[in-house]
């Protein structure tokens, strides 16, 4: 009897241990920089690949940043650290470079012959060839180049989300 009682408690012991280790960390609100991948399959999650380990991004806009894939973001929100991916339920993100180049992201503006980028805090002036941007105008986009005095002189760009 002794023996049955003794093999039980082991099993219970030997469970919570495995749940302990199964156990994520609490949820901590914190911005991490990362670069964005996106995981194989019908889903196509967005992982944020950070010195900190690597997390899969939900939340409502978590689809956007399948669009930056490779570019390097900021992204806001609860995290909850597991072994071996995390999670980060995305409160807010911001695109910080894109192939290399400083970037911006936001929502596209059209005032008479200029575009601007709406980004959270600020309404940048585009220059360069900005022509193809203006079908895109009402939707959300990252430009990349260099930031000038007058706003961005754009180099490149992409849709995140259509108008």
């Amino acid at each position: 009897m002794r023996f049955l009682v003794l093999i039980g408690v082991l099993a219970i012991q030997v469970s919570c241990a495995r749940l302990e280790q199964q156990t994520p960390e609490p949820q901590i609100a914190s911005c991490v920089d990362g670069r964005v991948a996106v995981l194989p399959g019908p889903t196509s999650e967005p992982l944020i690949q950070t010195t900190e380990g690597r997390f899969i991004a939900v939340g409502e806009d978590a689809s956007e940043l399948t669009r930056l894939e490779s570019g390097e973001v900021e992204v806001c929100g609860e995290i909850t650290r597991v072994s071996p991916i995390g999670r980060i339920d995305l409160l807010s993100y911001r695109v910080v470079r894109m192939n290399g180049v400083p970037a911006w992201s936001g929502v596209l503006i059209a005032k008479a012959q200029t575009i601007y980028l709406q980004t959270e805090d600020d309404r940048l002036p585009l220059s360069g060839p900005t022509d193809s941007l203006v079908p895109l105008v009402g939707g959300k986009v990252w430009v990349s180049g260099e930031r000038v005095a007058e706003g961005v002189r754009l180099s490149s760009f992409g849709l995140i989300r259509a108008p």
